[in-house]
């Protein structure tokens, strides 16, 4: 249909077409080839999209191509498209990103790394880190936070203080303070620890400690 209002806005009456009788699969190869071969310009997420249409089609196939044995549908991918097996994967990885980080990518707002580390976020995370960096605030969001963000997902829930704490700590680590670690274990605490608060962080509340002694100790 767009090919024939292509071809009636240029007034041409007569227009040369390829009829080829083909499954969902193969036609799918033919479409995303063409997207990926023939486009100048085609933005990261369209190749991810593409890339993954592909590896869903070739899976489908493998049961049928003599020729895909013995091979896994990320190398076929890459070799179809010159490229290697991890930059097909993380393309594909940007289709897990709401659209207005994958927009970001595309802007060239979000580095295409940073980027992937975050689609392994859930969609309300994404909506939390968007809305901090972006919506709310200007803040740069380089490849060390967008790491740091997926790393620190995986032990604690992500929310925005949660991300004020993490760039206040990591702008501390790199002005030069020094670094200090404190596990400390409440088991190994005496008294009768059913009387601490709900929620009660003692690691919060030794660094608080901590600071209040430095201050002290700074003073004339």
């Amino acid at each position: 249909m767009r090919t024939r209002r292509g071809f009636s806005r240029r007034q041409l009456k007569n227009k040369e077409v390829y009829v080829v009788e083909c499954d969902d699969d193969i036609a799918a190869m033919i479409m995303t080839d063409s997207n990926l071969n023939q486009r100048e310009n085609i933005s990261k997420l369209e190749k991810g999209k593409a890339y993954k249409i592909q590896l869903e089609a070739i899976k489908h196939q493998g049961k049928k191509r003599p020729e895909y044995a013995g091979q896994k549908a990320e190398d076929i991918v890459a070799q179809k498209n010159g490229t290697n097996k991890d930059e097909v994967h993380r393309h594909i990885r940007l289709t897990y990103l709401i659209a207005d980080l994958a927009n970001l990518v595309d802007l060239k707002k979000l580095p295409f790394v940073g980027a992937v580390d975050l689609s392994y976020l859930n969609s309300t995370t994404q909506q939390i880190v968007y809305k901090y960096f972006f919506q709310d605030n200007d803040l740069k969001l380089d490849l060390k936070t967008a790491k740091a963000i997926r790393l620190h997902s995986e032990s604690q829930k992500i929310t925005i203080e949660v991300l004020k704490q993490m760039l206040a700590d990591m702008k501390a680590a790199s002005s030069g303070g020094s670094n200090v670690n404190i596990s400390p274990n409440l088991g190994s605490i005496k008294g009768d620890k059913t009387k601490l608060p709900q929620g009660f962080e003692l690691t919060k509340l030794l660094l608080r400690l901590l600071e209040e002694y430095l201050a002290k100790e700074a003073k004339p």
